[in-house]
């Protein structure tokens, strides 16, 4: 299949990211390590397309070391309509519940309003728009996932709402979402989810089960931008610390605008299995297997 071609998925589309134009991809490692970046990747096989998503979503410490490498400034910083006429800031939010825009808050101080909360590197990027993703992506050689790709890996071969079934009841352990944790700030305990997730806001990646595939956070945290668009509006997948069920479910998808940041987005990235700079790593991966064997 040559490089681009799209294949047929539902209403989504889904890209082979092999290089040139092979026709069968060659044996690749399950777990993998983009060595610039430091990024972790799992191995999706899906029909006839291969390629490697983050284990993680991006985290600060990574953002970080981006923006040290090549100087980048940020939607916020520079000032980005966010396409409601706000510049310079992001809206953020405030521990009695409620939220503003603030000229101060960056992904460097995300939840800078929040006392005892103190942002490190190993809690995801936050209140980065799509295009500071898009940038992150490039310079790495990396890109976002389609929205179909990122389905494919979310559900790992299940159906389900969720990545635990059908209930939201089921998902204690496995997602950071509005819980009953959240409800004591924001309200509304009969329609948040019903357990405690231990965080009433974002919590640092790999906090909670993966799914079958080894992908954390899939569902919750922060909401994942995807390379896919709807009208003017740039998709979001996964849900975040403060959505609903009906928002944190392996269906559910956000629109907003691609200069949009805020303290419930972030995102993942993917990679081609060509891609230069991939390491095999020895962990085992999230499907029960070694590195390296398929």
């Amino acid at each position: 299949m040559a490089r681009g071609q799209a294949l047929a998925l539902g209403t989504l589309t889904l890209f082979s990211v092999l290089d040139g134009s092979a026709t069968e991809p060659a044996p690749s490692p399950q777990r993998v390590t983009h060595e610039r970046s430091g990024i972790a990747f799992v191995l999706v096989e899906a029909r006839d397309a291969y390629f490697y998503i983050g284990e993680t979503e991006v985290t600060t410490g990574q953002f970080r070391k981006f923006v040290e490498a090549t100087g980048y400034k940020t939607d916020a910083e520079r000032g980005i309509d966010d396409g409601n006429g706000n510049g310079v800031g992001t809206f953020t939010a405030l521990p009695e519940g409620e939220r503003e825009w603030s000229k101060t808050t960056t992904w460097r101080t995300a939840f800078d309003r929040f006392a005892d909360f103190k942002l490190t590197d190993d809690y995801p990027a936050m209140q980065v728009s799509w295009n500071d993703a898009q940038a992150f992506a490039k310079h790495y050689g990396l890109r976002l996932p389609t929205e179909g790709e990122w389905e494919i890996a979310a559900r790992a071969g299940v159906k389900s709402l969720y990545p635990w079934g059908d209930d939201p009841r089921g998902g204690a352990g496995w997602a950071n979402v509005r819980d009953q944790a959240a409800a004591k700030i924001y309200g509304q305990p009969e329609i948040c989810f019903p357990f405690d997730d231990g965080t009433p806001i974002v919590a640092k990646v790999k906090s909670y089960k993966p799914n079958a595939w080894g992908l954390y956070d899939i569902i919750g945290n922060v909401a994942e931008w995807v390379d896919e668009s709807y009208k003017s509006a740039r998709i979001l997948k996964g849900g975040a610390w403060n959505d609903y069920p009906d928002g944190a479910s392996l269906k559910s998808r956000a629109g907003m605008t691609p200069a949009s940041r805020r303290d419930f987005i972030g995102f993942r990235v993917a990679a081609g299995v060509r891609t230069p700079g991939l390491r095999p790593t020895s962990e085992t991966s999230g499907r029960g297997g070694p590195a390296g064997v398929r």
